[in-house]
């Protein structure tokens, strides 16, 4: 418990001992200096106490802990007795922990008649599967279809709901809107991870149905985990999806940023610090986002197991604005919408970039992007209103600076980078099946003893970028050319002289 900021409290004869500490290590935390909790009620029954205590955000103390919209690991833990002095006894077993964004401003409905609560109705989604044998990460989609109203409708959260080995095996979920267009597939426009539910703010919503401007099929992606191989598991899960006819004055959209789903992201073995960003450039923002602007309201932030930190910066002209977004204590365990205290404005020529923090020590194998837990991802997704027509706008770096920082052959000609490609051929003239060798393996075979960790970082960061806008509804993507270039103030890395310039390729 080291470091961890604690609050012991217990009522007896009627009385509330509250009391503020600090851990130390293995021992009994000692008590702060300066006690910061207070009291705001206290009960007691033959099975059960309840405390409800408060302190400020940032108590000026240095044996405290600061309270952010960052990820927090709470522990917990408590004494079947009251303790006979000033001091509670060992929990023993009795304890636990749980991660949590504490100043997340989170609320299921309340059906209260007379207000747009009695409105809310729920969509329930439950799902049972059954995971194939021999596999440690799997996928399953299913389709549910919104119901046909007449009149609009809007969502305005979920609630997820555990059941059987979910929490241990349901890595993630995403739902996508599709749409159902005249002689072809529906088209992927919005993503949801999820955690533990959202709740919209009162002015937003997501219309549902195609008739009013939504979708009338919703996709359900999700992902499992069964690292160890148990045959014949069953997982549990589901979503109570709120929605209303009363409607919010906005309709809201979703856009996805970050590094795109391709080889370019990649973590060496070993590393202590490692660093990718995505961007999505000043070019996609002006064609997409009206003069007037967006407002984000709400941010998801996604990577996976190694990665330790992420977050979303906002450029606009060659001055940094507040960063939207950023989580310093990341866990891919916990996945979570986050709410801004105060909403951001986007406006056209806006450039966004997400940042990804990871530590490799505890592997002795390259990562590469891709779909199981094991890969990894930089991705961040906001959600916004008024709704527009972008629904992604990632990057990765240009294969050939990708091929310049790890000294490999040439990559492959004719790379079409708006598929997932995660292993292309290097040092051969075919795709697919042909001449050359596989780019993953070329890498795990690297000497890194004596490689430049930090000059290859440098040159994936600062080199050349491929940037890829893409509409909702399969309307197309916009288009731009070679030689668009934007300029950024560096924060993270001040000896590389400030400004970084990126060429932009809008596919």
């Amino acid at each position: 418990m080291a470091g961890a900021d604690i609050v012991t409290a217990w009522v007896a004869d009627g009385r509330l001992f509250l009391q503020d500490r600090h851990g130390v290590g293995e021992t009994t935390p000692p008590l702060d200096q300066k006690g910061d909790w207070r009291p705001l009620h206290a009960r007691e029954n033959a099975t059960h106490t309840v405390l409800v205590v408060a302190r400020a955000i940032n108590t000026c103390d240095g044996q405290d802990f600061v309270l952010t919209n960052e990820t927090v690991r709470l522990i917990y833990a408590w004494g079947d007795t009251d303790p006979t002095g000033d001091t509670p006894g060992y929990h023993g077993m009795r304890r636990g922990n749980r991660f949590a964004l504490v100043l997340l401003p989170f609320h299921r409905p309340v059906r209260t008649p007379g207000t747009e609560s009695s409105s809310v109705q729920t969509w329930q989604v439950r799902q049972e599967v059954t995971l194939p044998p021999g596999r440690h990460t799997f996928y399953w989609c299913h389709m549910e279809k919104v119901p046909a109203w007449e009149t609009k409708h809007q969502y305005i959260g979920f609630d997820m709901l555990y059941g059987r080995h979910a929490r241990e095996r349901l890595h993630h979920a995403v739902a996508f809107e599709c749409l159902t267009h005249d002689g072809g597939a529906g088209e992927e426009v919005f993503e949801q991870y999820v955690g533990h539910g959202e709740l919209l703010p009162d002015h937003v919503g997501y219309p549902l149905g195609e008739r009013h401007g939504g979708a009338t099929y919703v996709l359900f992606q999700t992902h499992y985990d069964n690292k160890p191989l148990h045959r014949d598991l069953t997982v549990e899960w589901g979503m109570d999806i709120y929605y209303t006819d009363k409607l919010r004055k906005y309709d809201a959209g979703n856009i996805g940023l970050g590094h795109a789903l391709l080889f370019s992201l990649v973590v060496p073995p070993r590393v202590p610090y490692w660093q990718v960003a995505g961007h999505c450039d000043s070019a996609c923002t002006q064609a997409a986002i009206p003069d007037e602007g967006v407002s984000v309201f709400m941010v998801f932030l996604h990577g996976h197991y190694l990665a330790r930190a992420i977050r979303l910066r906002h450029f606009r002209g060659d001055r940094e604005l507040k960063p939207m977004a950023v989580d310093s204590h990341f866990d891919a365990d916990f996945q979570q919408s986050r709410r801004l205290a105060k909403e951001v404005r986007l406006l056209p020529g806006d450039h966004l970039t997400v940042e990804c923090d990871y530590d490799s020590r505890g592997r002795n194998r390259s990562t590469f992007t891709g779909w199981a837990a094991e890969d990894e991802m930089c991705q961040a997704f906001i959600n916004y209103y008024p709704r527009v027509d972008m629904a992604l706008c990632r990057s990765s770096p240009h294969p050939d600076s990708l091929a310049e920082a790890f000294a490999l052959p040439p990559f492959q000609r004719n790379l079409d980078l708006n598929t997932f490609i995660f292993d292309p051929k290097v040092g051969g003239e075919g795709e697919g099946g042909g001449e050359g060798e596989s780019y993953q393996e070329r890498l795990q075979r690297m000497p890194w003893k004596d490689f430049d960790f930090g000059r290859a970082n440098a040159k994936l960061l600062e080199g050349e970028q491929v940037v890829k806008c893409q509409l909702n509804y399969g309307a197309g993507q916009l288009q731009g050319g070679r030689g668009r270039c934007w300029a950024w103030r560096s924060l993270s890395s001040p000896s590389l002289g400030g400004v970084k310039w990126v060429t932009c390729l809008s596919l």
